[in-house]
């Protein structure tokens, strides 16, 4: 990891992408956000709008980013996901380097579990049916929630429905956590502590 400068820390899919900006001396937060593809756009036309819509106004505004990390490519995807889906998604995760690296920035890559152990240490993240029914995700989401607190992430009432009148965070809000826990998880010493070790 370069030591000095901004690490912009994604979460990408081909739908959407929860980042999160730190000044890696400090280890300090600077930004939270997400980005919501075009719907019905190529892969190819994803990676031209993450560069031209995401990526340049980002860097214009942080021009001292200079590092970026991603998740690794998938090697699988949860029981229910196909060889096709696992395909798309590493297709994708490879343009959105490629972007960064024309880009100057410095390319890393940290695993899912990596990243929840090192941004959570002594933490164990546990099967969702020994953690009432919530995935790892979900239960980073709530270590994430308990960190920041709950109004960094949006949310909106229900208006319909047998849970009418209560609060919902929007889908990407778990994106953003992950953008989170992600940079969160690469920044930190330890991480940086096993990298060195390799």
């Amino acid at each position: 990891m370069i030591k000095t400068g901004y690490l912009l820390a994604l979460d990408a899919s081909t739908k959407e992408i929860g980042y999160s900006i730190w000044n890696k001396e400090t280890k300090e937060l600077i930004e939270l956000d997400h980005y919501t593809h075009e719907k019905h756009v190529s892969i190819i036309e994803k990676a031209d709008n993450f560069e031209s819509d995401f990526l340049k106004p980002l860097l214009n505004k942080y021009p001292n980013i200079n590092e970026m990390v991603i998740e690794e490519s998938f090697t699988k995807f949860g029981q229910s996901s196909d060889d096709k889906t696992i395909a798309i998604l590493n297709q994708i995760n490879a343009l959105y380097q490629y972007v960064c690296y024309k880009a100057d920035l410095n390319i890393s890559t940290i695993t899912v579990s990596d990243s929840r152990k090192y941004a959570f240490p002594g933490h164990k993240f546990v099967h969702k049916k020994n953690a009432g029914g919530m995935n790892q995700k979900e239960q980073a989401f709530v270590l994430v929630l308990a960190r920041l607190g709950e109004e960094r992430f949006p949310s909106k009432i229900l208006s319909r429905g047998k849970n009418k009148g209560t609060k919902k965070f929007e889908d990407y809000a778990y994106d953003m956590s992950d953008g989170f826990v992600i940079g969160a998880a690469f920044i930190s010493e330890e991480y940086q502590k096993k990298v060195l070790i390799k």
